[in-house]
């Protein structure tokens, strides 16, 4: 590779996706994510809710942060919300809190849906099909519609991957209203873990402690070398030679 091709890939722009907020729905995003540091934290200490209601609330809150924070496309403006993006932050946030006051109903139905169920599951799973989209990538989107569709076409599947075939009854017991799909075990680690080593860590960098252990190692290192016998003995024997 040439000096120039390589200083032309180095020096490649880098595209970031995420919106850099400014204005009112900047505070709106900094007033949800506060919200929603308070209620992780006294969950953590205090909090004996449903494990249900923690993974649901816990996907209201990212979720609505992340239709405002990750535009639509690369085009999509950086320093504000499009109306679509606000329609749904509100929409992802509104499945979330629909099973966090409704989990009781849905435990004594005993896993049973409702049309009112199918509505919001349909949305939620158009929903996080989007965000993830935009987060992570079309790839992984794709893999996960790809085995959701894979539900409703088992009977025309040939040989070992056919089955019966399940319907949308079916799809969204199992995905949206039960801990299972996406209230499953990789949410509830983050809702109940790594949300709080996250605002741990937050709070060291915003505090200034976590480059204190960096520090102390950098000065225990020098006093070390300074005080070092074989270092002292290795400077007297280059003196007098």
């Amino acid at each position: 590779m040439t000096r120039e091709k390589l200083e032309e890939k180095t020096t490649t722009p880098v595209v970031v996706t995420r919106r850099k907020l400014d204005g009112p729905v900047a505070k709106i995003a900094m007033v949800v994510a506060i919200l929603g540091a308070i209620y992780h934290l006294y969950n953590a200490g205090f909090g004996s809710q449903s494990e249900l209601q923690l993974r649901s609330m816990h996907w209201a809150f990212i979720s609505f942060l992340a239709y405002l924070m990750y535009p639509a496309r690369h085009r999509s403006p950086r320093h504000r919300v499009t109306v679509l993006d606000g329609v749904l932050a509100v929409a992802a946030a509104a499945c979330g809190l629909y099973i966090y006051f409704t989990w009781m109903d849905i435990a004594e139905r005993m896993g049973f849906t409702i049309p009112r169920d199918i509505v919001f599951g349909v949305i939620e799973i158009f929903l996080i099909l989007e965000v993830c989209r935009r987060v992570v990538g079309m790839p992984l989107m794709i893999l996960a519609a790809a085995f959701i569709a894979y539900g409703f076409t088992g009977p025309y599947m040939p040989l070992v991957f056919a089955h019966k075939g399940y319907g949308i009854d079916a799809i969204v017991r199992v995905l949206y209203i039960s801990t299972d799909g996406i209230f499953g075990l990789p949410i509830a680690i983050s809702a109940s873990y790594v949300v709080l080593f996250i605002l741990f860590g937050a709070f060291l960098q915003a505090s200034g402690g976590g480059e204190q252990p960096t520090r102390l190692q950098s000065s225990w290192w020098k006093s070390s070398r300074v005080n070092c016998p074989c270092r002292t003995r290795s400077d007297t024997t280059s003196r007098v030679g």
